[in-house]
């Protein structure tokens, strides 16, 4: 079977990946060594590279868009305002279409994948069946933190929901997500599944041993983004006091301070960087923090799980699917950094809860989000 993956964030020549791009390349090593076929194809005008390589046995095919119709367009102001999105949509959509037809034709193509967003004319012409991963689009996740979008995005909302209707599988890794994308389609979509992301690394190791003895060492990696609840965090250190910040360390990985914020002594601060330098960085921690605002099911705590780390998590979106309270982790009012500070304190005081917590994350990952019953399933529905 040849699988084709749309998705825009898979990792780059640099190394640099999200939590979307982590996904489908564990998922299609996986499905390598079964003895099937995978591609990806990453597109748009933001991406540096552009054309085709091989990472492990992927194809991996990088379409830099550039539209001078869509520049134009965007030149005028009524247009700008009311179908500039939904323009922009179907002309990246109509580029994607026309490369994924060429892909199809060098080496016919079983099943489309999408990441959210889609393809509107693959759902119009149907030259293949594909499917959709919810990860998250930018519009569900406005309307989740504004309660509103412009009416240019409610038009491309709706051209992205009618995309989604016709597929002929919906996988979201969280219930949330999908009960939000259904209330936007006004609806319940025919085949869809909640399906955790998939792990690759199990290894139960460096858990937390030296109770009592060393600091606390805590770990943020999140791309420089207000809503990943970097400021709050912040907040919350500047609350402890000198005992608690002799105790504890604070490392972070995708954080770009902006003015003239201070940034305590004992706060590192790494850009984002290879996904292999921060699990080196998790590995070596103790515990890890994902107070976003918003977040679909955040590959961070899969990865903290894996690698017996507890979590304190916003008590949001789709994360309280993920960390139980006071079992894996910690749940917490991510607008409150009292409430952050204070679940800090928490690990801090509580050694042994920490290694507990953590134990307990790997277990429920080693239960529920391998990646071989992933893969089992999720052919299942390919086949």
């Amino acid at each position: 079977m040849h699988i084709l993956f749309v998705e825009n964030a898979y990792p780059n020549l640099s190394g640099e990946q999200g939590g979307a791009g982590t996904y489908v390349r564990n998922v299609g090593l996986e499905l390598i060594k079964r003895g099937h076929k995978v591609s990806v194809l990453r597109g748009g005008s933001h991406l540096i590279e552009n054309g085709f390589r091989i990472d492990q046995g992927i194809n991996v095919y990088s379409q830099k868009i550039k539209s001078y119709l869509a520049w134009y367009i965007y030149k005028i102001p009524v247009i700008n305002k009311l179908f500039f999105p939904l323009i922009l949509y179907l002309i990246i959509g109509f580029y994607k279409y026309i490369y994924i037809n060429k892909i199809n034709k060098k080496d016919r193509i079983d099943i489309i994948e999408y990441s959210s967003n889609g393809d509107f004319w693959q759902c119009i012409f149907k030259s293949i069946p594909y499917i959709v991963h919810l990860h998250g689009s930018g519009n569900t996740l406005k309307l989740f933190l504004k309660g509103k979008i412009s009416i240019g995005d409610k038009l491309w909302n709706r051209f992205e929901c009618f995309f989604y209707t016709r597929a002929k599988v919906v996988f979201s890794p969280s219930l949330w997500m999908l009960k939000r994308v259904e209330n936007e389609i006004r609806g319940k979509f025919q085949n869809s599944h909640v399906l955790k992301y998939p792990i690759s690394r199990l290894t139960n190791i460096n858990s937390f041993q030296n109770i009592g003895s060393e600091k606390i060492k805590f770990i943020m990696a999140a791309r420089n983004d207000e809503t990943k609840g970097w400021y709050q965090l912040l907040k919350a250190i500047y609350l402890l006091n000198k005992g608690y910040l002799a105790k504890s360390k604070f490392v972070f990985y995708g954080f770009k301070p902006r003015g003239n914020i201070i940034i305590p002594e004992n706060v590192q601060i790494h850009s984002f960087t290879k996904r292999s330098d921060v699990l080196v960085a998790l590995n070596t921690a103790d515990v890890a923090i994902v107070p976003s605002w918003v977040d679909n099911s955040p590959n961070t705590i899969y990865e903290a799980m894996s690698f017996s780390k507890p979590v304190i998590g916003s008590n949001l979106a789709g994360i309280p699917e993920l960390i139980h309270h006071k079992k894996t982790g910690l749940l917490i009012n991510p607008f409150d950094h009292h409430e952050l500070s204070k679940a800090i304190i928490y690990m801090i005081n509580h050694p042994r809860k920490v290694k507990e917590f953590g134990e307990n994350g790997f277990k429920y990952i080693t239960s529920n989000c391998s990646i071989e019953k992933n893969v089992d399933y999720r052919l299942q529905y390919w086949s």
